[in-house]
């Protein structure tokens, strides 16, 4: 609710219709209830008045608000990104072979990791499909031409072995779905569920800062909001 009052004095002004008068008058705004509390500013009422009483008006206002609006819900339970983020999340270079990607995501049993550049700076994610798909040869293609099973079975060990020490960079898929840490769990959650997304990285003013999944998620509140802490 607002609290206002009469800004000097109204005015009637020539209407183009005999039948009305028309008439202008501005209220100060004195700050208010909720959030408007100090609130300041100006409403301007143009307004029509019919020779039988009728009234007619339009109120154009401006509005200043002071301080921080303050959510329903106390700040302290607010569920954040950050207050469940996986800083030890590990990221690789994007100059990383491939080789040592596959090692990293047998060894994590990952299905993707995140690549960043040699500042920090998030730029996509490779997982284990982008890297078998680069191996598996065209297998339709070998049997059209000739060759057999186990021609493109010889093709796919020696794809493994030439592309090993090959960089991974032609292989990273860029401008991901990311989130910040400062966003909602719940909104987070929902758009995983609806994705069907098992992990998204968390991305602060373009740095990498961690990554967030399902079970992060699930164990901040069934767990952690619960009293239980991690050791």
């Amino acid at each position: 609710m607002l609290h206002i009052s009469t800004l000097g004095s109204g005015q009637l002004l020539v209407s183009p219709d005999p039948k009305y008068q028309q008439g202008v008058v501005a209220f100060q705004i004195n700050g208010g209830t909720g959030i408007f509390d100090n609130a300041t500013g100006i409403i301007t009422t143009n307004f029509l008045v019919g020779e039988l009483g009728d009234y007619r008006d339009a109120h154009t206002a401006t509005i200043f608000l002071h301080g921080k609006v303050q959510d329903s819900v106390a700040e302290e339970n607010r569920l954040l990104v950050r207050n469940v983020l996986d800083e030890k999340a590990f990221p690789v270079m994007i100059d990383a072979s491939m080789e040592y990607v596959a090692d990293l995501l047998a060894l994590t049993n990952a299905s993707e990791l995140m690549v960043i550049d040699g500042e920090g700076n998030f730029i996509g994610v490779v997982s284990e499909v982008d890297l078998l798909q680069a191996l598996i040869p065209d297998i339709d293609e070998i049997l059209k031409l000739g060759g057999t099973l186990k021609d493109a079975l010889n093709i796919f060990i020696r794809n493994g072995r030439d592309l090993a020490g090959q960089r991974i960079a032609r292989l990273v898929k860029s401008n991901p779905r990311t989130v910040m840490p400062d966003d909602e769990l719940l909104a987070v959650a929902t758009v995983m569920l609806q994705g069907d997304i098992r992990r998204l990285p968390v991305v602060e003013h373009g740095k990498f800062v961690g990554s967030i999944s399902l079970a992060d998620i699930c164990w901040a509140v069934l767990s952690k909001w619960n009293g239980i802490r991690q050791n």
